[in-house]
């Protein structure tokens, strides 16, 4: 988030370094389409002269000059060689200048599962140095996501959770009454955090997003049940006049599970853990509810 409310996952300078790469790619692959139809013509124009070579060899064959057809089959073979090792050099040598000639460094992944501590402490020195007052970080495993860390900025705290049930957008069957996701602030719903570690959490979730106007029709909820958060994405209309609305869910849904609550951004190793969940606190003699009844 940006000022009072703007999310960040990668910092400007890894937005720049994205742009870089993209522009490598464009231009490797436009230098490749020039080098390819050449490459092409060269080939074919060797086929046909191998062609027609075949055929002077079965003449040298046919009227007993061993000793030329061999020095024309010889001939033939290293210039079919030499072809492709050239052609295999002039993709490799337009792949290197594209990539490397010009000095480009970028990130191919951004991911929790792929990042070093110190990466991730770069990511959050970049959002510091441009006001960002959040990073929220996806952790992901075999394409599925299963974790949710939101760290507030400049001094925390860090809320980690498991991410369940997880429906993408792309995933919701109805799609064309589903519609496009409104860019306006939306209107928060949080129910059953009544611990004080709920309303620790609620404060946690809800600082995510920016004080929306009164006539917004957007409204994510945060619904905790057994300690399971739900969440949900909703816009609303009146089609029939105040007393009637007509609710339509957007994705994405998920259900979040919490697991620690730290004192400190997510790249601090040293900060103190505010609340854990422990193996012990799952048993059947001792489970209780932290969040809310």
């Amino acid at each position: 988030m940006r000022s009072a409310s703007s999310s960040a996952v990668v910092g400007t300078e890894q937005a720049s370094e994205l742009k870089k790469q993209i522009f490598c790619t464009i231009l490797r692959n436009s230098v490749l389409t020039v080098v390819s139809p050449i490459a092409a013509v060269l080939s074919v124009s060797r086929y046909l002269a191998c062609w027609k070579q075949c055929g002077e060899l079965e003449n040298y064959i046919s009227l007993g000059h061993f000793q030329e057809a061999k020095g024309l089959s010889f001939a033939n073979f290293r210039s079919s060689f030499l072809l492709i090792v050239s052609n295999f050099l002039c993709s490799l040598i337009c792949g290197f200048l594209c990539n490397h000639c010009l000095g480009v460094a970028y990130i191919q992944e951004v991911g929790v599962a792929s990042l070093t501590n110190q990466v991730i402490s770069e990511i959050v020195e970049s959002c510091r140095a441009h006001d960002y007052t959040d990073v929220v970080l996806v952790h992901e495993h075999r394409g599925k996501p299963d974790g949710l860390i939101v760290c507030h900025l400049p001094y925390g705290p860090t809320a980690y959770f498991q991410l369940c049930n997880v429906v993408s957008r792309h995933d919701i069957k109805d799609k064309k009454a589903m519609g496009t996701v409104p860019q306006a602030y939306p209107h928060l719903i949080i129910n059953n955090f009544t611990t004080k570690l709920g309303e620790r959490t609620a404060n946690i979730l809800k600082h995510l997003f920016p004080v929306p106007k009164p006539d917004t029709k957007r409204i994510i909820t945060f619904s905790n049940e057994q300690d399971y958060i739900s969440f949900r994405h909703h816009i609303y209309d009146k089609p029939g006049g105040p007393k009637s609305i007509e609710l339509k869910e957007i994705g994405p849904r998920f259900e979040l599970k919490l697991f620690k609550i730290k004192l400190g951004t997510v790249d601090q190793n040293e900060a103190q853990n505010e609340w854990v969940l422990k193996s012990y606190m799952n048993t059947a003699s001792k489970k209780q509810n932290f969040i809310g009844n």
